[in-house]
């Protein structure tokens, strides 16, 4: 089933849901088209010609093995050629319902709804010795509020970054593709495009340190360890059938949650404010 017709009938409907099945709702129709892993072909990933050979390149590894078992020479061309395939895509037609193209402005609102998610705005709250980062919770809150306002697709991927930086050693957004370009949502850096995006992260590389090495993944990819979907496991710590218990009971999910509840609230948050947003 396609992913707008589920979130077209989810945000439509004046049904009182709950945060868990706001979830569901958001996050099952992805497991019926996933990939899941093939065979990696490392020599080829600094040539291949789009986004589907990009990842069947990839395979199921992690991007860190790739990046450390390569040659700086390696890592150079493989950047050059990420950039070479988000030009070339950007000429290629929707491949989902929505062949709407999407507009840099209304890029941007996906990135001001992920910018003024509570959740985002008091990520101290949740990871307040800033161990964990949290960039890719707000990359996969970015994935979500773009599907929800009907952005296809195979208009949104992610873009990771991995080398020594100042600050951690990867850092991920996602980026949607527009009449104008391919646009990073990311926080970090602001609303800004792809191209710009990599000088801005190349600012972050330590002096003397490797050169860095960017992928694009498909959108809903969790980690840069394997191309997994995310799962309630990832999110929540918890198997997708023993979520109902946490409907009403979502502090004894939180107190055994890695995130300390990012996930939850946002899905709260989300299911309570469903009703008022539209597809573009």
């Amino acid at each position: 089933m396609k992913i707008l017709i589920l979130l077209s009938v989810l945000f439509a409907t004046q049904v009182q849901a709950n945060w868990v099945e706001t979830y569901r709702e958001v996050t099952n129709p992805m497991w019926d088209y996933y990939v899941w892993d093939n065979e990696a072909n490392h020599e080829q990933i600094p040539f291949s010609r789009d986004f589907a050979e990009l990842t069947d390149n990839y395979g199921g590894d992690n991007f860190y093995y790739i990046y450390h078992n390569v040659s700086d020479e390696y890592i150079a061309q493989n950047n050059a050629n990420i950039n070479q395939i988000l030009e070339y895509e950007l000429s290629q037609d929707l491949t989902g319902p929505n062949t709407r193209q999407l507009s840099r402005g209304e890029a941007r609102r996906v990135f001001r709804a992920t910018e003024r998610e509570r959740v985002v705005e008091r990520q101290d709250r949740y990871d307040p010795e800033e161990v964990l980062g949290l960039c890719f919770g707000r990359a996969i809150i970015a994935h979500i509020h773009a599907l929800v306002r009907g952005v296809d697709e195979s208009a949104i991927k992610k873009i990771w970054v991995l080398g020594d930086m100042e600050k951690w050693q990867f850092h991920v957004a996602t980026i949607l593709k527009t009449d104008r370009g391919w646009y990073v949502i990311d926080t970090y850096t602001g609303f800004m495009s792809v191209e710009r995006w990599i000088r801005r992260m190349e600012r972050d590389k330590k002096r003397n340190a490797r050169p860095l090495m960017y992928f694009v993944s498909d959108s809903e990819r969790f980690s840069f360890q394997s191309n997994f979907i995310y799962s309630s496991v990832d999110l929540f710590a918890t198997p997708h059938t023993e979520l109902e218990y946490y409907v009403e009971n979502t502090k004894d999910l939180e107190d055994r949650d890695t995130y300390r509840g990012f996930f939850i609230d946002f899905f709260k948050s989300l299911d309570r404010r469903k009703d008022g947003i539209r597809p573009f």
